[in-house]
């Protein structure tokens, strides 16, 4: 037996179908069958039960889609591996300054080296503050790198 529950005005009742003697106080349909609801029966007839559609689910995902997905980490990317994303030879493109962090006031700070028009000048490209014995223990001075030495 199916009871199904209607709240409805006492106006808003079926005019034709269900009879008076189905509709209680509480506005339940009462006593309803599945053959009693035209079609329902077909359409149930039609349906698989969970248990089927369970079974042809997980047979349908066969085992090497298993196996691909088990090894897939978790967070990886589609396009590349881990590394491939780090090797930096691959990273063609351009990144502005202001999207480092600190890189601009660390480029402010650097003193700017041109040995243009200069015959025979090398530019620094370092600075190193040393003691006296640090600097005399070097086994090879470099050109580019502008030592200064202290007490």
């Amino acid at each position: 037996m199916v009871s199904i529950r209607h709240n409805t005005l006492a106006a808003d009742r079926p005019s034709g179908g269900l009879g008076a003697t189905q509709w209680d106080a509480e506005h339940t349909i009462t006593g309803l069958v599945i053959a009693d609801v035209t079609g329902l029966q077909a359409a149930l007839d039609g349906k698989q039960t969970v248990s089927t559609v369970l079974t042809n689910t997980t047979a349908s995902f066969t085992a090497a889609l298993e196996n691909k997905l088990a090894g897939i980490a978790l967070g990886a990317t589609a396009n590349a591996t881990d590394a491939q994303l780090r090797d930096r030879s691959t990273h063609t493109g351009a990144q502005a300054i202001s999207t480092v962090t600190g890189l601009q006031a660390a480029l402010d700070g650097k003193v700017a080296s041109n040995p243009a028009g200069i015959t025979g000048a090398d530019a620094i490209t370092n600075i190193v503050s040393l003691t006296q014995a640090a600097y005399d223990a070097l086994a090879t001075k470099d050109a580019t790198t502008f030592y200064v030495v202290t007490a």
